[in-house]
């Protein structure tokens, strides 16, 4: 595994309290406490014989502390997360690794890991909670071991969770303590842009969160990662689609569709937004081209809100209401995505003149979210 073995150990130990202290092993192993010392920062190499001692004095397994009971499925995991595989094997893979692991890293790593899984599956309150627990033991990483890569790896997830919840207050405050820490480091400065874009886009400045949006791209560039900076092109993309600016709109999604892996969910949620640019612009039959293609990977990957939300843009090109029909009739699409689907039909049949049916699916979006009527395609939602 990539964790040192007497760090490692020395984690362990501090886990398992005072009786567990250097001088303990010591004792019990027959050595000098400097032996010991040197064992766990490193210095001098750890016998097979002598770590068989130190686990059955810390009762924990040698397969255990080397984390070799667990290889497997982390790798199996990791290829899931990153590949968006089967995200039901990837929570039980995650939430058997976050309840035997042991140790300020390996926890940390494993919260973390558990945070994603939840997130993939849209269960975003158990996201969220992962992630600030994997936030506590990334801060006691930094302040042990002055290590930042599992700070920055959680902040990046927690500035993600708490814009979705428009914990605006809370995200300022993990900002504000953070910055200092990452300082000239151009993929946090990219992120930490992109932060306070949401800040500016939830109080309605949409020029200052197009300004955020750009500088994050400019930083992300600086980091040479094809990922990120597509996920900033998408980004910048999206604002430049909010403002109108369709053909611009349509140049960066273009750019950043080539970076991001066709396995991802960014690519995919780039494709649906990417299609609503065409439509805007009347390229009607390339966006129902990328729509398909689109509804056939999140109908086998599980990705049902945005199953449904590429249903309503296929319903809008082809100017029928079955597509709305089947995903106001499916509970499992969501009460956000039914709504929007209510409010497509909505338009359709105002337009139609058929006020019974016009009515009846107001009815329907007033009692699945009680919101006023607006034009499907401008839904920022969508």
């Amino acid at each position: 595994m990539g964790l040192p073995l007497g760090r490692r150990i020395a984690e362990i130990m501090k886990e398992k309290g005072k009786a567990f202290s250097q001088q303990a092993i010591a004792n019990k192993m027959g050595i000098s406490r400097e032996t010991v010392r040197l064992m766990l920062t490193g210095e001098r190499v750890i016998l097979p014989h002598e770590l068989n001692q130190i686990a059955s004095f810390l009762k924990v397994p040698v397969e255990r502390i080397k984390q070799e009971d667990t290889y497997f499925e982390v790798k199996e995991l990791s290829t899931l997360l990153d590949k968006l595989g089967d995200k039901h094997r990837a929570l039980e893979l995650a939430q058997r690794i976050a309840n035997v692991a042991i140790g300020v890293t390996e926890r940390c790593e494993a919260l973390n890991h558990l945070g994603n899984a939840y997130y993939d599956l849209q269960k975003y309150e158990e996201a969220h909670a992962s992630w600030l627990l994997a936030y506590h033991e990334a801060t006691e990483i930094k302040e042990r071991y002055k290590e930042t890569e599992f700070l920055f790896n959680v902040t990046k997830n927690l500035m993600i969770s708490f814009a979705a919840r428009k914990e605006y207050t809370h995200l300022s405050n993990i900002i504000s303590e953070l910055e200092p820490i990452f300082d000239l480091q151009p993929e946090y400065s990219g992120a930490l842009c992109y932060s306070y874009a949401m800040i500016e886009y939830e109080k309605g400045n949409i020029e200052a969160t197009k300004q955020r949006l750009y500088q994050s791209l400019e930083y992300y560039i600086q980091t040479g990662d094809r990922i990120n900076i597509g996920i900033a092109e998408r980004n910048v993309g999206f604002i430049e689609f909010v403002t109108s600016n369709y053909e611009k709109s349509k140049e960066y999604f273009e750019l950043a569709l080539p970076k991001l892996e066709k396995y991802d969910y960014s690519y995919w949620v780039t494709v649906k937004d990417y299609s609503k640019t065409l439509i805007k612009l009347g390229i009607l039959e390339h966006a129902k081209q990328q729509i398909t293609t689109a509804l056939e990977i999140a109908g086998t990957s599980g990705l049902l809100e945005l199953e449904g939300k590429l249903m309503l843009l296929l319903g809008r090109i082809d100017h029928t209401p079955e597509h709305a029909k089947k995903v106001v009739s499916n509970c499992a699409y969501g009460s956000k995505v039914r709504d929007l689907g209510c409010k497509y039909l909505m338009e359709y049949y105002k337009r139609a003149g058929e006020a019974e049916l016009f009515m009846k699916y107001h009815e329907l979006s007033e009692s699945i979210r009680g919101d006023s009527y607006m034009d499907l395609i401008e839904e920022e939602d969508l």
